[in-house]
């Protein structure tokens, strides 16, 4: 009796599956433009005797001493910097140096660090965090779900058709993203963006 009981609960699950499966849909992309909020900007800079081409400086800590002169200088508190010792030795240096990292949410301390150049001393990466709340990704969703409903109305409406539930949405958008800084793309407006699978009526 227990199998029989399972035989039919299991082949009732196959039909609905396979009807769902069977039903024609259409999927459309929706898509919003949103502006951009920085969390943190992170720059890492590496100090090391490979760079000091000239042999202008006998010790690391001579090169290290003359750029935070130039860093203090130039209005930057040195003691912001932290040093990553792996992270040097995975860039292959054969020479003593070290990498220096600044985290921070300032945009005039960020550049403040980064126009400084110094004997011996290479900006290696600009980048910035940005981060969405909870309720943004929520209001963006929604207006990105609208958006691909108007798309896939006209394109049924095309046909003679119409759209009727939604029966999947794929979103791969990331609440934190990291991005190099290039040139001018700091005020380049994020695009969030779904794809959505509607019944087809």
């Amino acid at each position: 009796m227990k199998k029989l009981i399972l035989l039919i609960a299991f082949l009732a699950i196959s039909v609905t599956t396979f009807a769902q499966q069977d039903k024609s849909y259409i999927e459309a992309t929706g898509v919003t433009k949103y502006k951009r909020t920085v969390e943190k900007y992170i720059a890492k800079t590496i100090i090391s005797k490979d760079l000091d081409y000239n042999n202008n400086c006998e010790t690391i800590a001579e090169l290290k001493s003359n750029y935070f002169k130039k860093l203090m200088t130039a209005n930057f508190d040195t003691s912001k910097l932290k040093e990553d010792k792996m992270g040097y030795l995975t860039f292959g240096y054969k020479k003593e140096g070290m990498l220096l990292v600044l985290e921070t949410s300032s945009k005039e301390e960020f550049m403040n660090f980064i126009i400084v150049n110094a004997t011996g001393t290479q900006v290696y990466t600009r980048d910035a965090v940005y981060k969405l709340s909870s309720q943004e990704v929520a209001d963006l969703a929604k207006a990105a779900i609208e958006n691909a409903r108007q798309k896939a109305e006209k394109t049924a409406g095309s046909t003679g058709k119409k759209i009727g539930n939604i029966l999947m949405i794929t979103d791969h958008i990331q609440n934190e993203t990291k991005e190099v800084l290039y040139y001018d793309n700091l005020g380049d407006k994020g695009l969030y963006q779904v794809i959505v699978r509607f019944e087809l009526l």
